[in-house]
């Protein structure tokens, strides 16, 4: 039995580290430096506003900041404008560093005096105890804790971090992407695929115009520009279009994301469906059912297939993307200051300010 857990614990060992190589090879996200020593992978990025979206988009995150350890979920309380990226802007510029660590260790590490079967809560405590020794660890060796990030996954790769790569590769193919945490759109869709990727046209291009995003965009982008300065634009959009997005944590499960691919672009909202999902390159030489693929070879690069394009236009693409950008608007508007929106738009609605605000020559002050 000994034996058994020990050759398990060695391959989970051996998929974490291929997990981070996946992670530095990454050509939208830029590592300068990964350092593996199991179970914990040290990835130094080169730009802090990617270190700070990657971290957000694999949710499972602690911010050290002062005496405390923050989880950032991008969740509606963002959008409903309860809270704001804002309020950390002292604290999320210089986050370049990230410690990724094998959550499966950490909840049977040994002689941690710790049950195998935790409770959520007792598992959130073990991982804030643990973030906590690695923060006092690296202070200790240095560096500053505003500098670091500690990040969760696990052992074997999970949803969360390949979404996160994959979500990365569509913001390099123009999509604005909203995370399901946020839950922006079920009232409207239903029920839907892990991410939504939009592209939004010539409301798009005005984001790009005015510095807020450089081409696509994960949505917690539009909080960002405060943080991190002005965006230098890469290119234009022009067009308009909404992607349903699967993620798969395994080559075995892609079958099972197509099925639920199929039923979402039936369903009227969407042009097209992409699956996330590693292991599929060498199977997928072509689109099947006009689904496009995100997925990594062998030899941990990323492969991006693009979803062919629909004959027709869906009856219900249109509802999507005006509430897509009402969405935009409205966090846009939340960290603008009430002085400033009092000073434009005066005692209008909010549905007329942000009428008004999206056609102004300026989004933010």
């Amino acid at each position: 039995m000994e034996m058994i857990r020990w050759t398990e614990e060695a391959r989970r060992q051996e998929k974490f580290e291929d997990i981070t190589k996946l992670i530095e090879k990454s050509p939208h996200i830029k590592i300068k430096r990964r350092e593996f020593n199991y179970p914990e992978c040290i990835l130094e990025f080169e730009d802090p506003k990617i270190a700070t979206l990657f971290a957000i988009g694999l949710e499972d995150n602690y911010f050290p900041m002062d005496n405390e350890l923050i989880p950032i979920c991008y969740d509606y309380s963002y959008v409903c404008g309860l809270h704001s990226l804002n309020e950390y802007a002292n604290h999320l510029k210089d986050r370049r560093v990230m410690y990724l660590v094998d959550n499966e260790w950490v909840r049977t590490r040994p002689n941690a005096q710790i049950p195998r079967d935790l409770t959520e809560q007792q598992t959130r405590l073990t991982k804030e105890s643990y973030a906590r020794q690695i923060t006092t660890k690296t202070a200790e060796c240095g560096r500053k804790r505003e500098e670091i990030i500690v990040c969760y996954t696990s052992g074997w790769g999970d949803e969360y971090l390949y979404g996160a790569l994959g979500g990365f590769s569509l913001r390099e193919q123009g999509y604005i992407i909203f995370p399901e945490e946020a839950r922006l759109l079920n009232w409207l869709v239903g029920f839907t695929g892990d991410l939504i990727a939009v592209k939004l046209g010539a409301f798009q291009d005005k984001l790009i115009e005015e510095g807020i995003i450089e081409y696509g965009a994960w949505l917690p982008e539009l909080e960002l520009q405060k943080i991190f300065g002005k965006c230098t634009k890469k290119s234009k959009i022009e067009v308009e279009e909404a992607v349903a997005v699967e993620i798969e944590s395994s080559k075995e499960s892609a079958s099972s994301g197509r099925g639920q691919l199929t039923g979402y672009v039936k369903g009227g909202h969407f042009n097209h469906g992409i699956l996330v999902c590693p292991g599929r390159a060498e199977l997928d030489e072509k689109p099947i059912e006009k689904m496009g693929l995100v997925t990594w070879n062998d030899k941990k690069e990323e492969v991006y297939i693009p979803p062919e394009k629909l004959s027709h236009q869906p009856e219900k693409l249109a509802e999507l993307l005006t509430i897509s950008k009402r969405v935009a608007s409205l966090i846009l508007v939340k960290n603008t200051t009430l002085e400033g929106l009092s000073q434009t738009y005066g005692n209008k609605s909010i549905f007329e300010t942000i009428g008004a605000f999206t056609k102004s020559p300026k989004f933010i002050d």
